[in-house]
């Protein structure tokens, strides 16, 4: 151990400010739930999630109900990696053309899709999906939305989630004191352990 005075030039940690974690060694943890909430809710409201040619019109998620569950970057020895696993539920409304006339005042088909895994140790052609109907009901429609639906909701999802863990990885990697004014999660949203 040097004396008081006479240290390495290259312990930089005592004379640093923000020297908790320099160069993202030491194991740290960010809570992203909250952002991927309001990165998911953007990114999935107002999608029509069945073809063009459907024959049920245009189904479009009106609001993602619940975003609930873990979804953390961790980052150590300067490595990030991404962890979530959570709970959505997003309502949907079939919209019909405005210019399709109808002689019957028959209440659009609604309802919530619920994706109770969205893990990343999940495969995609494995995560569950069900759809719920609020008020009348149809199979075929309910079936359209699984088989169709599904693929273009996780394709959505996890194209937002990687963006989400590029996003924390540049903000990570960037020097201290560089950081822009992103709404990503920042260093002091962290819980950082040493190690």
């Amino acid at each position: 151990m040097a004396k008081l005075g006479e240290g390495d030039q290259r312990w930089i940690v005592a004379d640093r400010q923000d020297g908790k974690n320099v160069g993202n060694w030491h194991w740290s943890e960010t809570n992203c739930l909250k952002f991927a909430e309001e990165g998911l809710s953007k990114c999935l409201v107002g999608v029509n999630i069945l073809p063009e040619n459907s024959k049920f019109g245009v189904c479009r998620i009106t609001k993602l109900k619940k975003c609930d569950g873990d979804c953390y970057t961790y980052n150590r020895k300067g490595k990030m990696y991404l962890f979530y696993d959570m709970n959505l539920a997003l309502d949907w409304e079939i919209q019909k053309d405005a210019s399709e006339t109808t002689t019957t005042t028959e209440e659009p088909f609604k309802g919530t899709i619920d994706l109770p895994n969205v893990s990343d140790d999940i495969e995609s052609e494995s995560m569950k999906i069900s759809v719920d109907f609020t008020g009348k009901k149809n199979n075929a429609l309910s079936d359209e939305i699984r088989s169709t639906g599904k693929e273009l909701l996780q394709s959505l999802i996890l194209s937002f989630l990687m963006d989400l863990k590029s996003q924390v990885q540049s903000k990570v990697a960037k020097p201290v004191g560089s950081q822009s004014e992103e709404s990503t999660p920042t260093q002091s949203e962290t819980s950082s352990v040493t190690s």
